[in-house]
């Protein structure tokens, strides 16, 4: 249905990955060149960036074979533009939450916010109060109204594994686990705390952002556009949506240090996650991923 062609299936594309390094290098040097030299902004937003380029090329080593295409949108037309409505929604209402929740904005959607508050009441015996609204809000209402639309899961993440994915995910998750394994040794955490919040994690962000970027947005795309063209919108809405958390973390709300901060941050990782889920061709590992390098910044927290 949409624009395909071979080279979107390569292992890598080099004028986007340098697109990607000048773009990161660019916000980098910016950032540091206005003093941002804290430690969330040198770990999540200098490290983590480069480490998932460094994982990529990698990936690239360890499985150079172009993997098998993930099923594409088989609907009609305007059944795919009716998911595509669907999925732009919840986009901008959880991107309204987030706005709330960062203290930038304060908007009350009748029947939203209602609807919110019932997910959340759901997690909240379990501490995952939070975690349950996400949950609800970027997963269970879009995926039912999607797939009533006549999306398959095969397309929205769910089909079978590339050869070879084992090996990536192990080599993704070995930077994570050696984070976790150095904070359990100096007890600056324990296993049950860890556990916690890979859970919290999977919930909240990991499970629950992947499902509605990569899992709906990102393949509901691939019916309009080529896969790589797919990836840039999904990325930089991605981190245009995080808004919110970039604009309050920003010294003094700073416009020019909010764009530096989405850019080396959310939309690496964006574009990241979603080549990552082409070349395993399911939502798991990248799901697996986010959730375990989120759970990064709580491994040295105080129990």
């Amino acid at each position: 249905m949409g624009a395909r062609s071979r080279s979107d299936y390569s292992p890598v594309n080099r004028l986007s990955l340098c697109v990607l390094l000048v773009a990161w290098l660019s916000s980098v040097s910016y950032m540091l060149f206005r003093g941002r030299t804290d430690a969330v902004t040198i770990g999540t937003d200098l490290v983590w960036p480069l480490i998932v380029l460094l994982l990529g090329w990698l990936t690239v080593r360890i499985a150079p074979e172009r993997p098998r295409e993930i099923p594409p949108p088989h609907v009609r037309r305007p059944q795919l533009l009716a998911q595509l409505c669907i999925i732009a929604a919840a986009i901008v209402l959880t991107g309204v939450r987030g706005l709330n929740t960062h203290g930038v904005a304060a908007i009350h959607i009748p029947g939203w916010s209602a609807l919110l508050t019932m997910f959340a009441r759901a997690g909240a015996p379990f501490g995952l109060a939070s975690e349950g609204a996400n949950l609800g809000s970027y997963v269970l209402v879009p995926a039912v109204l999607v797939i009533a639309l006549g999306a398959r899961l095969s397309e929205i993440g769910f089909a079978r594994f590339a050869p070879r994915s084992g090996r990536i995910a192990a080599l993704w998750l070995a930077f994570p686990a050696a984070v976790w394994a150095i904070a359990l040794a100096t007890r600056q955490a324990t296993i049950p705390f860890m556990l916690f919040q890979l859970v919290r994690n999977f919930f909240s962000n990991g499970f629950s952002e992947e499902f509605l970027w990569r899992g709906l947005l990102f393949t509901r795309l691939r019916g309009l556009l080529s896969a790589e063209a797919s990836m840039w919108v999904q990325s930089v809405l991605f981190g245009l949506w995080h808004i919110g958390y970039d604009y309050s973390a920003a010294p003094r709300h700073d416009v020019s240090l909010m764009i530096a901060d989405m850019v080396f941050s959310q939309v690496v990782l964006g574009y990241a996650f979603a080549w990552l889920m082409l070349r395993t061709r399911n939502l798991l590992i990248p799901t697996a991923l986010h959730a375990a390098f989120d759970s990064l910044g709580d491994a040295f927290a105080v129990k």
